[in-house]
């Protein structure tokens, strides 16, 4: 079976050629073979024109919420990589448009990290306090820079945090 129908992307043609080791993005944030799920799909690669890590979003259900979610984060980031090029807060976009088969993609750097909610735990860890309270000053960190925009981040949760 050729790695295209594997993916479900043609990694043989732009944009996806110059990119290494495409494999999908599991929920653990490890690549590997992962069900098609959801409104996009994650691909996590490797640029060989600039070695950097990528993360790969396209968009796998048809629909115009779809499209507008994925659009809304493009120009979202594209402001934040403008305004605040040196954040290290923020992944930048790489590269983003429309495939031949109409969906959607998203390329931008890849933060190696995991969610923040597989890291913090449900109980409470007393002993972990000073490093629950610097996680939260990073975070209100990253949120100053936002607001700084006027982009106020409407999905915060553990989820959507990297550490």
């Amino acid at each position: 079976m050729p790695r295209s129908d594997v993916l479900g992307l043609d990694v043989s043609g732009p944009p996806f050629d110059r990119f290494k080791g495409l494999s999908r993005l599991s929920a653990e944030r490890t690549a590997g073979r992962v069900p098609a799920r959801g409104r996009h799909q994650l691909y996590v690669a490797r640029d060989t024109r600039t070695r950097t890590s990528v993360l790969i979003k396209v968009t796998s259900k048809p629909g115009l919420v779809y499209e507008q979610n994925l659009a809304n984060e493009t120009a979202t980031l594209e402001t934040v990589n403008r305004e605040l090029p040196e954040s290290a807060y923020f992944p930048y976009v790489v590269e983003h448009g429309r495939l031949p088969d109409s969906r959607l993609f998203l390329v931008t750097s890849f933060f190696d990290e995991l969610p923040l909610a597989t890291t913090i735990g449900d109980d409470p860890a007393p002993a972990r306090l000073v490093t629950h309270v610097r996680i939260a000053l990073e975070v209100a960190s990253a949120l100053a820079e936002l607001h700084t925009l006027e982009i106020a981040h409407v999905d915060l949760n553990p989820m959507n945090i990297l550490y």
